[in-house]
């Protein structure tokens, strides 16, 4: 075999396994993402707040009462957009409702996010007050860390921690490491 082939097939085989490893890595439920993921957690009775969700989460927060989501992801971002349109899709299939508002991930803090988490912080205030007693709805951007955490900083701020705790509560695992073996 010719030294130029062999270059040939050393290129193929490495962008294949390059392309292979970034797909994996913006699959939230593979690794090496799914170690890092946040956790579900209820900032006020009624808005939980985590990581994006993937079909099994989707019917698994339907069953403990979520009718709808409010997702932080950028869809006009190539790695977002895929995962968006997925949701929308499985949320459709168990009737349930996404709304977007997407924020950046480079500036968290800067002026156009400050004006989008206002936006959805006043959405996710009217859908919670129109969800029924055992009803909430759930926000999140990819790890549930980052714009998740801008936006509860921002809802608990205008709306206080009504759940009586000091912190919010854990109330479904998204961490493979914290999945029970059969759920």
């Amino acid at each position: 075999m010719s030294t130029e082939k062999k270059v040939w097939i050393i290129v193929v085989v490495s962008v294949a396994l390059f392309a292979f490893g970034l797909y994996n890595v913006y699959k939230p439920d593979t690794l090496p993402m799914s170690f890092i993921r946040g956790d579900v957690r209820e900032i006020t009775p009624g808005v939980l707040v985590g990581p994006y969700p993937t079909e099994r989460e989707i019917k698994r927060l339907k069953r403990i009462g979520v009718v709808g989501f409010v997702n932080l992801m950028d869809a006009s971002n190539p790695l977002e957009k895929d995962l968006f349109k997925a949701e929308t899709k499985a949320a459709g299939k168990y009737g349930l409702q996404v709304v977007n508002f997407p924020m950046g991930i480079i500036k968290l803090n800067g002026k156009a996010n400050k004006a989008t988490v206002a936006k959805a912080v006043e959405k996710a205030r009217q859908l919670a007050e129109t969800t029924g007693v055992q009803e909430s709805i759930y926000i999140h951007c990819y790890l549930g860390r980052h714009r998740v955490g801008v936006f509860a900083e921002a809802y608990l701020a205008a709306y206080g921690n009504t759940t009586g705790e000091s912190e919010p509560a854990t109330i479904v695992p998204t961490n493979r490491a914290a999945q029970p073996k059969n759920p």
